[in-house]
């Protein structure tokens, strides 16, 4: 049976694997694409977000930090 998603069954279905796997939100972004509003959710354990030490994107992109935050480039 074709139907579109995010129907109350997807919802609740989401928010059983949410809560069953301990999981949560860590970022959110939000945009407009096709007049439709997407929502992407990035979802990990707290524990496993923790041990990134708050560098999560920075490891997932194999990013360097070149400079701190506030620092004048001359």
């Amino acid at each position: 049976m074709d139907r579109p998603l995010g129907g109350p069954d997807d919802i609740a279905e989401l928010d059983r694997h949410i809560r069953c796997h301990s999981l949560q939100v860590i970022q959110r972004v939000e945009f407009y694409e096709s007049e439709y509003m997407w929502m992407v959710y990035v979802l990990m354990k707290k524990q496993d977000f923790d041990d990134y030490g708050g560098q999560f994107w920075w490891n997932m992109l194999d990013a360097k930090n070149t400079r701190k935050v506030g620092s004048k480039q001359a």
